[in-house]
């Protein structure tokens, strides 16, 4: 991925930042270390920058051409905790359960350090946290995956210090150095799997965490919506409009609500969306779409996800999944 692929989203200079880290570390220079990014060393510790995707990525690339050592990617994600990550992650610390906090965090996925999708599976005897890698380039992949697994272990053990590891799968061929994996994680990896995942201890999952309250977290999870929102800027009216609507999950708006948020009347709020070419169910369509996918990646269920959605009943979801994806929202989650 380059300065020139299709994805390139603002994110928080602080992943490029602590890569430069296990670089000097490993006795490379900053100057190195930067090389081809466009990036300077003052806007790495600028608590407030963003970068792109491709300057974190050439980064990256410069510290794995610059040391024969293997484990970068867990040395990198060693140093991950919910402050390194932004103030909304504190919402993890309030949430209700160490399930919902993972839960959440995969959600807003995309202001983290990861450029891997992750989702949460039930298994037989425990709970698997997948991270999934595909299309990222080959040369940085590993490490990608590496960083993903173990920073999303640190984050879940800053809530529940004792989460044990039960398993630990990876999807590459046994590196040098694999002793780390089972030094950091507590288990023996297997590798060449058919998926990377963490087996997490099922009995911890659901038991109600000691500092959780449901406004707080809210109240971070909402920072977190309005972050997401700053970074991919929807255009015109109707972006506007959209984003509004996914800034409440919880209460999708109805267009009476939503009129009211932009003080006008209904009238001129579908007006005003027809003039771009869209309608209010239409948006309204695209954001429970767009909410059902972040919720099923997360681990909700078919039922919890269509109620929190709005739908009077799991049927009415279901057919209109179906209608989106071509496929039950039973089967996504299991595939995703």
């Amino acid at each position: 991925m380059d300065k020139h692929a299709p994805d390139n989203r603002l994110r928080s200079a602080g992943g490029a930042a602590i890569v430069v880290d296990v670089g000097v570390d490993h006795g490379i220079s900053v100057r190195r270390l930067l090389r081809g990014s466009e990036l300077s060393e003052a806007q790495l510790r600028d608590s407030t920058a963003e970068i792109q995707t491709w300057q974190e990525m050439a980064v990256i690339r410069n510290l794995l051409e610059s040391s024969e050592s293997s484990g970068l990617g867990l040395e990198a994600g060693l140093r991950y905790t919910i402050v390194s990550t932004g103030a909304w992650a504190q919402a993890f610390e309030y949430c209700s359960t160490l399930r919902q906090a993972i839960q959440l965090g995969i959600r807003y996925s995309e202001l983290t350090h990861s450029f891997c999708r992750m989702s949460l599976r039930d298994a037989v005897d425990d709970v698997e946290f997948h991270v999934e890698a595909d299309g990222l380039p080959e040369d940085v992949r590993i490490f990608s995956i590496e960083r993903s697994l173990c920073a999303g272990l640190m984050m879940y053990r800053a809530v529940v210090p004792e989460v044990p590891v039960t398993r630990l799968a990876l999807n590459y061929p046994r590196p040098p150095g694999r002793a780390r994996y089972a030094e950091i994680s507590g288990v023996e990896p297997v590798f060449d799997a058919a998926e990377s995942f963490a087996g997490l201890d099922r009995t911890l999952m659901d038991m109600p965490l000691a500092r959780a309250n449901a406004s707080t977290a809210r109240w971070y999870e909402q920072q977190a919506r309005n972050l997401l929102g700053q970074r991919r800027p929807g255009t015109g009216f109707a972006g506007r409009t959209r984003e509004f609507l996914l800034d409440n999950p919880n209460h999708i708006p109805s267009a009476v609500e939503t009129a009211a948020h932009f003080e006008i009347s209904v009238r001129s709020l579908n007006r005003r969306l027809t003039a771009e070419g869209v309608t209010f169910r239409e948006l309204l369509e695209q954001t429970r779409e767009q909410l059902a996918e972040e919720m099923l990646r997360a681990g909700y269920s078919v039922e919890q996800t269509s109620r929190r959605l709005g739908y009077a009943e799991p049927a009415s979801f279901q057919h209109a999944f179906r209608r989106w994806k071509g496929i039950s929202p039973g089967r996504y989650a299991r595939t995703k």
